[in-house]
């Protein structure tokens, strides 16, 4: 009886992290170049179970404690690009990330293109993160007329080359882990040239998350956690019945 118990309770507890990782995707549906999570499950170690009585021990048999959430993982599929004719809009296609210094001097990578210029004239995110190029920091100069980032990411700027786009790329992309803020952190270090990438200027990637999958699964999620509530309701019930009536004199 305490094993179903035992079971349907940890199916609850990985329901609600699955439900987590759900919501978090559908309020990301509008996010530029956010990346859906998913999430891995396994089983608790099987236990043995042995029947006492008679100072001797019967063994019965193994059983499964239930399931638990192993981790998470990032679908990195490629978003649909939208235009915005933005010139700081800029989107890759293919297989890499922006890479971006934080005003801590963090290193981070990210997909999501919406960049501005900071008060000092510097290529950056909304947060004041500095969009990384060739030679570091990209500065737009100032009284900047034209400005043009073409699909290898090399800047110009009214007819000058000023830096090029720092795409990073990487042997496994589930190396790398959410750091908040739309970015990435990895200790694993960046693959050489991007050749197979592109940069989009005047389009943001769109999020790749799809709003019916994260509803569905949403939905089967809470019908799922009910369902394994009244499972130990009525284990409970029965548990409670065993304790108080069966063997009763009347």
């Amino acid at each position: 009886m305490l094993k179903g118990i035992y079971s349907a309770a940890a199916g609850m507890t990985s329901q609600m992290v699955l439900t987590d990782i759900t919501a978090n995707n559908l309020a990301n549906l509008s996010t530029p170049g956010f990346k859906g999570t998913g999430a891995n499950f396994k089983t608790f170690g099987e236990a043995l179970v042995n029947r006492l009585g008679n100072n001797k021990s019967e063994e019965i048999g193994r059983f499964a404690q239930g399931a638990q959430v192993m981790n998470s993982t990032t679908n990195f599929r490629q978003g649909d690009l939208m235009q915005t004719g933005n010139t700081l809009d800029l989107a890759l296609k293919g297989d890499g990330f922006f890479t971006v210094r934080q005003q801590n001097d963090t290193v981070v990578y990210t997909r999501a293109g919406s960049f501005t210029r900071d008060d000092e004239g510097y290529l950056s995110t909304p947060d004041g993160g500095r969009v990384q190029g060739d030679g570091g920091d990209i500065l737009i100069p100032k009284g900047a007329r034209e400005i043009e980032i073409n699909s290898t990411g090399d800047v110009v700027v009214d007819g000058k080359a000023v830096d090029r786009i720092k795409v990073a790329q990487f042997e496994n992309n589930q190396d790398l882990e959410h750091a908040g803020l739309n970015y990435f952190k990895t200790t694993a270090q960046p693959t050489g040239e991007a050749d197979d990438v592109t940069v989009e200027q005047g389009y943001i990637e769109r999020s790749n998350t799809n709003a019916i999958t994260e509803l569905v699964s949403s939905m089967t999620g809470l019908r799922v956690y009910e369902m394994l509530q009244r499972s130990i309701q009525m284990q409970n019930e029965t548990l409670g019945k065993s304790v108080n009536e069966v063997g009763r004199v009347s």
